[in-house]
């Protein structure tokens, strides 16, 4: 029912902010490298004329990067949890009501229908939220304390039109609607099958 639904995209939301916590310094670093055009961001590395750094220095590097991970933590809530919620909530809520039954109605296998469902939410929502993931990129990559979304949208649209807003929304759509979508069941298979025979052998 409704109340079920709710109570797992709650647990979803808080289980992503949990993951967002922890890995928000280690993913701005590595956004950061992908914008970077050496590949590898060192901004975050105090290093001397000659490009070294001591161990001192390292960790002072280190320690003022994570803290600049966790001031981006708001900002990688607002433009991540969105599409994690809409993809469980529609999912759940399509698989209960039953609005596709016809549609995936000639496919036997229950875990295939279950499956294809889950790609066909993850794609749709994955595009929808592709804005919000531009502006997560820029604001990033921008190494600015300033982390206002909805601001970054609109600058994203003055500068480049609402086209701007769409980028790598097919990439996107491809990772995270089908890719990823398409192994999280598999992946459910394979923890059962190996929790199973761990069991059955004890």
């Amino acid at each position: 029912d409704a109340s079920r639904i709710a109570a797992v995209v709650l647990a979803s939301g808080i289980a992503g902010l949990a993951d967002i916590s922890v890995r928000a310094p280690v993913d701005l670093i590595v956004t950061r490298s992908q914008a970077s055009s050496t590949g590898i961001d060192t901004s975050w590395l105090d290093l001397d004329q000659d490009g070294k750094v001591t161990k001192e220095e390292l960790s002072l590097s280190l320690g003022s990067a994570l803290q600049d991970g966790w001031r981006k933590v708001p900002t990688l809530v607002v433009t991540d949890l969105p599409f994690s919620l809409a993809r469980t909530a529609t999912y759940l809520t399509l698989k209960q009501s039953g609005a596709l039954s016809d549609l995936l109605s000639g496919i036997p296998n229950s875990t295939t229908r279950d499956s294809l469902l889950l790609v066909l939410c993850a794609s749709v929502c994955a595009l929808l939220t592709t804005p919000l993931d531009v502006a997560r990129t820029k604001l990033i990559v921008e190494k600015t304390n300033d982390s206002n979304v909805i601001e970054c949208l609109q600058a994203i649209v003055r500068e480049e039109g609402a086209k701007g807003l769409m980028k790598g929304s097919l990439l996107r759509t491809i990772y995270w609607g089908v890719i990823v979508a398409a192994i999280t069941p598999l992946r459910s298979l394979g923890y059962t099958a190996f929790r199973d025979s761990i069991l059955l052998n004890t």
